[in-house]
């Protein structure tokens, strides 16, 4: 991962429109540009924030990689927690922060005035998993 984290960051950074070229000994399917995979992921969690807005007592649990979190981070910090429904723009510097490990957990949740909350999360601190989504970020692999 060490090799490439430098071209994934420009690509995000400067060419997000841009496939990579040629596949990894374990990838099953060719590579996506950043903007494929922003779309891709971005379709998906606004969907379960629609769900969310209609059962905002339940409680939702994503196992995800490490890229998903960034994206959701710096998605959310482009628009400082209120990202309209079209809205797909990021911050590529938060993104390309090299933070957190297999295991993370972060709770996407809404405060009183209605700011979405993307932040790191202790189940151990806590009786009950609250009202949210949580993203949990995969175990150790050979990959990470």
């Amino acid at each position: 991962m060490s090799k490439v984290l430098p071209t994934i960051m420009e690509m995000v950074s400067r060419k997000p429109w841009v496939v990579p070229q040629g596949m990894s000994k374990g990838s099953t399917a060719p590579g996506e540009s950043f903007n494929s995979f922003k779309t891709r992921v971005l379709d998906k969690l606004r969907n379960i924030l629609d769900d969310w807005s209609r059962n905002p007592a339940k409680t939702y649990f994503i196992v995800t990689h490490f890229h998903v979190n960034r994206l959701i981070e710096a998605w959310l910090a482009k628009y400082k927690g209120r990202p309209g429904t079209e809205d797909d723009l990021y911050d590529a510097d938060i993104y390309n922060e090299d933070k957190g490990a297999p295991g993370d957990i972060y709770w996407l949740r809404k405060d009183d005035t209605g700011k979405l909350l993307f932040t790191p999360f202790d189940p151990s601190k806590v009786n009950a998993w609250p009202a949210g989504i949580f993203s949990i970020r995969h175990g150790s692999t050979g990959w990470n």
